[in-house]
């Protein structure tokens, strides 16, 4: 759905499903939707079928409707997936960049990746990652933050390396980023300013069917004059 937050405040919907009768005639759904900055396409991260059958639609949004206008972009994401790396995992998130789509794998082990997909051919690139990725920020195609909710941390992947952010502990604990701690941080973005704002989850100590959730944010020093310093 898309909201127009001008005076109107219009609710319209576009359906970006698709139906599968080789799949057991079974409806996907979205689970994650992004839009293009360079154009005037919003992509959604699809999933459904009695296979786990992951796809990417995308639509026009200055034709925003509820019957028509959308395009398939990948049809089957982990067949492409299951071709290059002999196994699949979990997608847990997606970005659109300039250049490309940006999916996060998770993986038991050491295996997990960043998915990267080349809007233009559709081709597939893969970035090894650190840990167990679950969420994605981006702040370019070549720059961005993953965060793995499982183990408690935050990389901000940068010069084709990850560094990791805060202490490396997992808890929560507020102030400097070096003793900083992050208990199970996810849906990263970024402010127009440049701060990191994400979700923390903490299971109550005194019930563990219920959580507290938390809005923090990550605020980096600035190179006002960009001389490096």
């Amino acid at each position: 759905a898309k909201l127009d937050t001008s005076s109107t405040g219009d609710i319209n919907t576009h359906w970006m499903t698709k139906y599968f009768p080789d799949y057991g005639n079974a409806y996907f759904w979205v689970q994650d939707v992004d839009f293009d900055d360079n154009s005037d396409l919003a992509y959604a991260l699809t999933w459904g079928g009695f296979e786990s059958r992951w796809s990417i639609f995308r639509a026009p949004l200055s034709s925003f409707n509820q019957t028509s206008g959308h395009t398939k972009f990948i049809d089957n994401i982990f067949e492409k997936v299951e071709e290059d790396l002999g196994y699949t995992g979990a997608i847990k998130d997606m970005k659109v960049g300039k250049s490309y789509v940006f999916l996060t794998l998770s993986v038991s082990g050491n295996i997990s990746k960043i998915i990267k997909i080349n809007k233009g051919n559709g081709e597939f690139s893969y970035i090894s990652s650190p840990d167990k990725p679950y969420s994605i920020e981006l702040v370019s195609d070549d720059e961005f933050f993953i965060s793995s909710k499982e183990n408690g941390q935050i990389y901000h992947y940068k010069n084709e390396e990850f560094i990791p952010l805060g202490s490396e502990i997992k808890g929560f604990v507020n102030g400097k980023l070096s003793s900083g701690r992050f208990n199970q941080p996810y849906y990263l973005t970024l402010s127009p300013s440049g701060d990191l704002y994400f979700i923390d989850e903490v299971v109550t100590e005194d019930d563990e069917l219920y959580s507290n959730y938390y809005i923090r944010k990550l605020s980096f020093l600035k190179d006002a004059d960009n001389d490096g310093v």
